[in-house]
């Protein structure tokens, strides 16, 4: 047995005298765009400790994904915070903001965003809200997305079957998922606190340097 924690080395948080800058307020804000930062930061420290631990690729690889998705979602979102929702949801938040709320009667309750799936097929056929472009890869970029895909949800709901992954299937995916969460995230570039381009930035590039020298 290991031996307990000791609680009287734990931090009493309610004793933190936090003030109103970002490193000591009492809160944290969950967005897409920082999520996509975050994991693009987690992808890069996986890649680092993969050299010595292999497994550590799954985790790169989830990462990869989870940056791409919340990509996809801020890209698509629009001014009006909508355009990630299913189509039918979508239309229910337009109603309510061509209304007038003092004759609303009822405020849609979901938040629910499409799958990753859904939101990378509408990203492909329709113009992305703040460039009027849709986005451009080919079959195979797809497949190698859908596999990041696949990995990232054997890891967040696992199994209780073993599954046997290629090392260097899973870094040929990773590229081509960094890479479009690079481009999505330019189309909201304005989102973005100061510094936090040159985070993602410097983050890709290492990322892609520690492909490079695996490949």
């Amino acid at each position: 047995m290991g031996e307990s924690i000791n609680e009287e080395k734990q931090p009493d948080w309610s004793e933190i005298d936090f003030s109103i800058d970002e490193v000591s307020s009492q809160y944290v804000t969950i967005t897409p765009e920082v999520v996509a930062l975050l994991s693009l930061s987690d992808c890069r420290d996986q890649l680092v400790g993969s050299v010595t631990q292999p497994r550590k690729l799954l985790l790169a690889a989830k990462s990869a994904h989870l940056s791409l998705q919340s990509a996809l979602t801020a890209a698509l979102a629009g001014s009006a915070n909508i355009g990630a929702h299913p189509e039918k949801l979508r239309s229910e938040y337009l109603q309510v903001l061509n209304s007038d709320l003092s004759d609303l009667t009822k405020y849609p309750e979901s938040m629910y965003v499409m799958n990753f799936k859904y939101l990378l097929k509408t990203a492909l056929e329709a113009p992305l809200p703040w460039t009027g472009e849709a986005i451009v890869i080919s079959d195979e970029i797809k497949q190698l997305l859908f596999k990041l895909m696949e990995i990232r949800h054997a890891i967040e709901h696992v199994k209780q079957t073993g599954r046997v992954m290629h090392k260097v299937d899973l870094l040929n995916a990773i590229g081509p998922a960094i890479r479009l969460t690079i481009e999505l995230l330019q189309t909201v570039f304005h989102h973005f606190e100061e510094g936090e381009i040159e985070e993602i930035n410097g983050a890709s590039a290492q990322i892609f340097l520690l492909l490079n020298s695996r490949i």
